[in-house]
């Protein structure tokens, strides 16, 4: 086998020399195989390095909507809509927001 010293007669800056050689190690060996899959793809549209990406450059808008996090929001107040009434989730949906507006008034004139 190919023993080195055992850890405990290994100094620490030994220890670490030979583990950030095996990095540097590693990481050429990363950069060469990822370099080779670059070399074989075509080059890159503008389109597909967009922060959108490519698997979002054909997607339909519901598509993209029912990705996005608010779609559960939405979805229950569509349903609600349609069971208790469109008049009954519009006052369920205000209410909160009139207090919330009503009271940041109150605050800030309080605190004039």
């Amino acid at each position: 086998m190919n023993d080195p010293l055992s850890p405990q007669d290994e100094s620490v800056a030994a220890r670490r020399t030979r583990v950030l050689a095996r990095m540097a190690t590693s990481r050429s060996a990363l950069r060469a195989e990822n370099q080779a899959e670059v070399d074989s793809e075509g080059p890159l549209s503008a389109q597909s390095r967009t922060a959108v990406g490519a698997q979002f450059a054909h997607a339909s808008p519901l598509t993209t909507f029912l990705a996005s996090p608010n779609a559960p929001i939405v979805a229950a107040l569509l349903v609600g809509s349609v069971i208790l009434g469109p008049r009954r989730v519009i006052i369920a949906a205000a209410v909160p927001l009139l207090r919330a507006a009503i009271g940041r008034a109150v605050r800030d004139m309080a605190t004039r």
